[in-house]
């Protein structure tokens, strides 16, 4: 498990739901760059699952999200973990664990192999970038969330260490950031603080974090 000096996600949401009259079919779209630097050169092998960009039907959306399970970049390990026992679990009436490894398999199904790729003439710097459609939280059509674990799932922040994550995320046009759910979260429970930024003349907001952990980012918007 390699260590990082740095993660740098930035990610661009595109408010397209406004256009979209059906209101069980809104989306909006979601382009993430995200740029690492390691304490080693990473193997060959080294690839995370990311996102396909294939369209998510809202019940699938709203069976994850109930589940707690997100479309951030993870191992197909860690994806898969635990779910060759499904069809046990089903047929012993284990719902519960049943719908767990069901939620699981169903997100390894619109994720794709993906290498964090060598950027050229650079020293332990890699780039990845991945697409995908944001849904509406359930009982609030006009409210969306976006949800990543940084670092990656395999990735590791050395403790004591000066490595550092960040995270910056452009709002679509006319939204809003929900401060009270917006928040970052590491192991234990304590939350980082968001930095929240008007873009004059433009009408988005930058939401942004920065931290020397292993957090949660959640930020959540309205219409």
């Amino acid at each position: 498990m390699a260590n990082i000096e740095l993660q740098d996600l930035t990610a661009i949401i595109h408010g397209t739901s406004p256009s979209i009259p059906d209101q069980t079919k809104k989306y909006d779209l979601v382009h993430v760059e995200t740029l690492s630097k390691t304490s080693e050169i990473l193997p060959q092998t080294a690839n995370w699952y990311v996102p396909n960009g294939s369209s998510v039907p809202p019940e699938i959306a709203d069976f994850f999200k109930a589940r707690h399970v997100s479309m951030y970049p993870m191992s197909e390990e860690t994806i898969l973990k635990g779910t060759e026992d499904v069809i046990t679990q089903a047929k012993n009436n284990q719902v519960e664990e049943t719908e767990k490894d069901v939620s699981m398999i169903l997100l390894r199904s619109i994720m794709t192999k993906s290498n964090l790729t060598p950027v050229t003439n650079a020293e332990k710097l890699y780039h990845i970038a991945y697409d995908y459609k944001l849904y509406p939280v359930k009982g609030t059509p006009s409210t969306y969330e976006f949800k990543v674990q940084l670092p990656f799932n395999g990735l590791t922040i050395p403790a004591g260490g000066q490595a550092k994550v960040k995270m910056t995320v452009i709002l679509p046009l006319g939204t809003q950031v929900n401060a009270t759910a917006t928040q970052g979260t590491v192991v234990g429970g304590q939350t980082i603080q968001e930095i929240t930024t008007q873009i004059p003349n433009v009408g988005r907001q930058v939401v942004s974090f920065e931290y020397h952990n292993d957090p949660d980012f959640i930020i959540q918007y309205h219409y």
